[in-house]
């Protein structure tokens, strides 16, 4: 570990994601200020500037409805059925002793875990 980098490189780190944070605020809302100012319009200059405002559609299917939809009207092949663990009712047959004890010491065995790295830098008042 080199300490002397990490004596300046984590104060600088704090202060420009702290600029880069209000930045990000007033950008934001300079952003939406410019498009409700241009209301209706599709491009305005100012002097070497020029802002564009397009739009677009995204189109995403309410799954839950199309499914209703093939159903009602008996399509077929399309509807996958998926199978899931109910958590609630395992973590219930535990807790009651219904797992084989044989059974109960391999679910650990379906546990994962992974280590993650995370930084978090405050300033001291």
């Amino acid at each position: 570990m080199n300490k002397e980098q990490l004596n300046e490189l984590i104060p600088t780190y704090y202060k420009n994601k702290e600029k880069m944070e209000s930045y990000k605020k007033l950008v934001d809302k300079q952003n939406k200020d410019i498009k409700d100012l241009m209301e209706g319009e599709y491009s305005y200059e100012v002097g070497k500037y020029k802002a564009l405002v397009s739009t677009s559609t995204r189109v995403s299917m309410d799954e839950q409805k199309l499914m209703t939809l093939l159903k009602a009207n008996n399509i077929k092949g399309v509807i996958k059925t998926i199978e899931v663990v109910d958590m609630d009712a395992l973590e219930n047959l535990i807790y009651h002793n219904e797992i084989p004890k044989d059974v109960l010491k391999r679910i650990g065995e379906c546990k994962s875990e992974k280590e993650v790295k995370s930084l978090r830098v405050t300033k001291e008042r």
